[in-house]
C-alpha cells in the first residue's frame, strides 16, 4: 500500500512494458483468471500524472491465429466512447459553436419526444449527464445491432419516448449528442473527434470506423470461448453499427494518452485541446444517481463521465460492453492516477476488467484489509461453465425441431422490408432457413405451422406469422415494438 505523498513512484521495465513495483505480482494472477473466465485477450495501462507506470498485455488478439496482444492492438471500447463525445462537445462550446444549456431543438429541429414540454426544455447538457432517462429499444436495436437506422426511423421512434422522470443511463442521450455535433460542425461526429481530439492528442490508433479497425493486422477480434476454445464472436461491429454512444476502437497506448489528457486538465505534450476550466467542468456532478456501484460508490454523472469515489477519493469512470468485448477507464484526479482496461470474451471480459481495476485500486490505495474479488469471480466463472455445458448437452440431446411450414422452404426465402425496422433477409441453406435483420444474424424457428420465432442480440426475441396470399408468401409480421409487418 502506498501513502499518498508517495504515489508518484519509481518504476521498472519488464521487456518493453513499464512495471509498477506494487503491481508486479499481478500479471500471472490475471493470466490465470483469463483462462478460468474465457478471456482470450487483455490489456491494461496505469498512468501517474503524465507518465505511464504500468502496462500489461496478455493473450491472443485473434482467435483464428497466433497473434499476441500488443500496446498498439485496437480494441472496441463500446460505451467508453461517451466521455470522448462529451469532450468534443465541450470543445465546441468553448469555441462558441454550441451552448450546452440551450434546448436540443435549437440544433436538432426534428427533435420531438412524447412530452411537448420536455421536448422544448431538454438541453444539450441534460443529454450528457443522462438527466431525463430517455430510452428506446428500437433505436438501440437499429443503431447498435442491425445497422438499419436512418434519420426518419430515428426521429419516428424518438417521438414515442417518454421520460421516466429520473436520471437513467441511456445510449439515446449520446446518439442525440452525436447528432448535435454533426449539426454544429458540419461533419460526422467521428470525423469531428478524429480532427479535434485524436489527431492533436496523438491518438493514431483510435477510430470511429469499425471497417478500418478490423482491416488492421493489429486489431482485437471480439471473441468468445466455447468448450475451452476461442472463436470469433457471432456479432461484430461495422461502420453502420458504430454510433456516438458506443462507436470507438482504441489501443491501450492511446488510452494512456486519453488519461494523460484528462490528468493534464485538457493539455497533453504541450498541446492544449480544452481549457483547464472546461475540462474540469466535465467532471462536475450534474445529475445524481446512485444505482450503479460495480466499481465503487457512485454519486451520479458529470458530462460523459460517471462520477463516484474509491476509498474516499474522487473518481471519474466509464465502462463499455458489447458482444465479445469489454472496456473500463477511470481516473482519480486528486491522486493523478488513471487506469484503462480492455478485453475480449463473453461475460468474463467485463468481469476481468472489474478484477484488474479492483486489484490496482486496492494495491495502491488500501490502508486496511485488501479486497480480493478473485474468489467470487472464479466461483461465478465455474457456475457459468457448468450452466453453458448443461445447455449444450440439452441442445445435443434435443436438437432443434424441423421447421413447420405449409409451403416448400425455398418459397419463404427472400427479402422482407418494413418501413420502420428495415430489412429482414431469409436465405435457404441446405434444408434450413437462416435469417438476418439488417446485419444481425437471428435464429429462426417455427413453433407452429407458418408461425415464426426469431431471437438475437439486442432485442431478445420476436414472434409472429408468415402471411400467404394466392398460394404465395407475401409478408411476415413480427411482434417487436408491437406488430411490425415486413412485406416481401
Amino acid at each position: 500500500m502506498l501513502t499518498l505523498p508517495a504515489l508518484l513512484v519509481a518504476f521498472v521495465l519488464q521487456g518493453s512494458d513499464p512495471v509498477h513495483p506494487d503491481l508486479a505480482d499481478l500479471r500471472e494472477r490475471w493470466r490465470g483468471a483469463m483462462e478460468e473466465c474465457g478471456v482470450p485477450a487483455l490489456a491494461m495501462v496505469l498512468v501517474e500524472g503524465d507518465e505511464v507506470v504500468h502496462r500489461v498485455t496478455l493473450g491472443r488478439r485473434d482467435p483464428g491465429r497466433d497473434a499476441p496482444v500488443t500496446p498498439d492492438t485496437i480494441f472496441y471500447i463500446a460505451s467508453a466512447t461517451k466521455p470522448f463525445v462529451a469532450f468534443a462537445l465541450a470543445q465546441l462550446a468553448e469555441a462558441g459553436k454550441v451552448d450546452l444549456d440551450a434546448p436540443v431543438q435549437r440544433y436538432l429541429p426534428r427533435f420531438r419526444l412524447a412530452d411537448p414540454a420536455l421536448t422544448a426544455a431538454i438541453t444539450v447538457r441534460d443529454l450528457l449527464c443522462h438527466r431525463h432517462g430517455l430510452d428506446s429499444g428500437p433505436i438501440v436495436l437499429l443503431d447498435a445491432y442491425t445497422g438499419e437506422i436512418s434519420e426518419d426511423r430515428y426521429y419516428h421512434f424518438l417521438a414515442r419516448v417518454e421520460s421516466p422522470g429520473r436520471v437513467a443511463y441511456s445510449n439515446v442521450h449520446f446518439t442525440l449528442a452525436g447528432r448535435v455535433i454533426e449539426a454544429v460542425s458540419g461533419k460526422s461526429w467521428r470525423d469531428t473527434l478524429a480532427e479535434h481530439v485524436f489527431a492533436p492528442a496523438g491518438m493514431t490508433r483510435t477510430t470511429g470506423y469499425a471497417d478500418w479497425m478490423y482491416a488492421q493486422d493489429d486489431a482485437a477480434i471480439p471473441a468468445e470461448v466455447v468448450d475451452g476454445r476461442a472463436r470469433a464472436a457471432p456479432v461484430r461491429k461495422s461502420d453502420r453499427t458504430m454510433h456516438a454512444a458506443g462507436g470507438l476502437g482504441t489501443s491501450i497506448d492511446d488510452f494512456s494518452r486519453w488519461l494523460r489528457l484528462q490528468l493534464g486538465r485538457g493539455e497533453l505534450d504541450g498541446v492544449r485541446l480544452l481549457s483547464q476550466r472546461a475540462t474540469e467542468a466535465t467532471w462536475e456532478l450534474r445529475s445524481e444517481s446512485k444505482d450503479d456501484a460495480d466499481f465503487g460508490a457512485t454519486e451520479g454523472f458529470g458530462l460523459g463521465w460517471q462520477r463516484g469515489n474509491y476509498r474516499g477519493h474522487l473518481e471519474l469512470r466509464h465502462g463499455g460492453g458489447y458482444v465479445g468485448s469489454a472496456s473500463y477507464v477511470c481516473f482519480l484526479p486528486e491522486l493523478e492516477l488513471g487506469l484503462a482496461v480492455v478485453a475480449t470474451g463473453g461475460g468474463g471480459a467485463g468481469a476481468l476488467c472489474r478484477l484488474v481495476s479492483t486489484d490496482v485500486h486496492e494495491h495502491l490505495l488500501a490502508d486496511d484489509e485488501v479486497k480480493d474479488p478473485l474468489p467470487a469471480l472464479l466461483e461465478q466463472a465455474r457456475a457459468n461453465r457448468e450452466r453453458d455445458s448443461q445447455r449444450r448437452s440439452a441442445e445435443k440431446a434435443s436438437p432443434r425441431p424441423p421447421l413447420t411450414l405449409s409451403r416448400e422452404h425455398a418459397e419463404y426465402a427472400g427479402v422482407y422490408r418494413s418501413e420502420w425496422f428495415g430489412t429482414l433477409t431469409i436465405d435457404l441453406r441446405g434444408s434450413e432457413l437462416v435469417a438476418r435483420l439488417g446485419e444481425l444474424a437471428v435464429e429462426l424457428s417455427t413453433p407452429g405451422e407458418d408461425q415464426v420465432r426469431i431471437a438475437g442480440q439486442g432485442f431478445g426475441e420476436g414472434t409472429g406469422t408468415f402471411e400467404l396470399s394466392g398460394g404465395q408468401v407475401v409478408a411476415l409480421t413480427l411482434d417487436l415494438d408491437g406488430p411490425v409487418r415486413f412485406a416481401r
